[in-house]
């Protein structure tokens, strides 16, 4: 994160995080669960190391706001969360209460409402629910097609069948619910759906919940989590990010003025509208796709993100934009 400030001056960085949760026997064997999960133990970790290496933690009006009055920082860090998993209530507000850091969580507002059943992406259309059903069976049955599912190698290959499936449907009729597509691939298996909304979807009342702490600021990660470069409407463009504020602003009694890329693909047919709604909007990587840290010149709608994963510490694996590796 340490240049010369005689190429462009730093103003910090944004760390990215999906899932805080503790490890589970049912994910083991699923590569998704790996790449978006961190545990908080790894969560608390970090942050002590990066108080401890003298770095501060900022909301993400005061890093704005430092950044456009010049007083930005090479050792200032936002963490931003995106999707609207529950257990960043459970697990990681408490870490952040413990250690009074800010945070933004940018929720998916189909996600809070329905759950499995209408947001868009894949995971999160009942990935979670997928994984305990294979996980509790020797052999499974996808589509009329029987996998052996003893092992945690055969576990992996029959959840990615299935999900090469789902994600084929999906691909053509991208309006079908998540709910009936698992149905019909896997009839036979008891779904509850309603239980794996309630435990693993954080709820209106522990959004507004955490929204009353000073250190918690909730902003918009769309509406369906559509990748908004696939949507060719302008008016389907403009409910993705009206819809989602207009809800998330009932919800929370309060304004809603940050926003977050579905998948973090900054997507320009979108900006004028982005900038219509919100007051910054984060994606992953800079405006040049290759860097991730955070310079005094950037567009506040193209925040660059450091994606968090366990084993990879944010503080040495930020990539910074070729002009400054000098």
């Amino acid at each position: 994160m340490k240049v010369s400030e005689s190429i462009q001056k730093i103003d910090g960085a944004l760390w990215m995080l999906h899932r805080v949760a503790p490890d589970r026997p049912e994910t083991v064997f699923q590569k998704v669960d790996q790449e978006t999960r961190i545990t908080p133990e790894y969560l608390e970790k970090l942050i002590v190391e990066a108080k401890e290496a003298g770095y501060r933690f900022l909301s993400l009006d005061q890093f704005l706001a430092n950044k456009h009055a010049g007083k930005g920082s090479e050792k200032d860090i936002v963490v931003t969360i995106d999707d609207g998993y529950r257990d960043i209530y459970q697990y990681a507000w408490p870490i952040f209460e413990k250690h009074q850091v800010p945070f933004v969580f940018y929720v998916a507002s189909d996600f809070i409402q329905f759950g499995f059943e209408h947001c868009k992406r894949p995971e999160l259309d009942g990935g979670q629910l997928a994984m305990d059903i294979i996980y509790h069976h020797q052999n499974f049955e996808i589509g009329g097609k029987k996998y052996p599912a003893a092992s945690l190698e055969e576990k992996a290959a029959c959840f990615n069948a299935l999900w090469k499936k789902f994600k084929r449907i999906k691909r053509f009729k991208p309006w079908a619910s998540g709910r009936k597509l698992l149905q019909n691939l896997l009839p036979g298996y008891e779904m509850d759906f309603a239980k794996y909304k309630a435990e693993y979807v954080c709820s209106p009342e522990e959004l507004r919940e955490m929204n009353r702490s000073p250190l918690c600021t909730i902003g918009s990660h769309a509406k369906s989590h559509t990748p908004l470069f696939k949507i060719f409407l302008r008016t389907h463009l403009r409910r993705e990010l009206s819809e989602s504020q207009q809800f998330l602003e009932k919800v929370l009694g309060e304004k809603v003025e940050h926003f977050s890329y579905p998948y973090g693909s900054y997507c320009k047919k979108v900006d004028g509208l982005v900038r219509r709604y919100y007051k910054s909007a984060a994606a992953v990587g800079s405006a040049s796709h290759e860097g991730d840290v955070y310079c005094a010149g950037d567009d506040d709608y193209i925040l660059p993100r450091v994606h968090v994963k366990t084993g990879l510490n944010p503080l040495t694996q930020v990539k910074m934009p070729a002009a400054l590796r000098k």
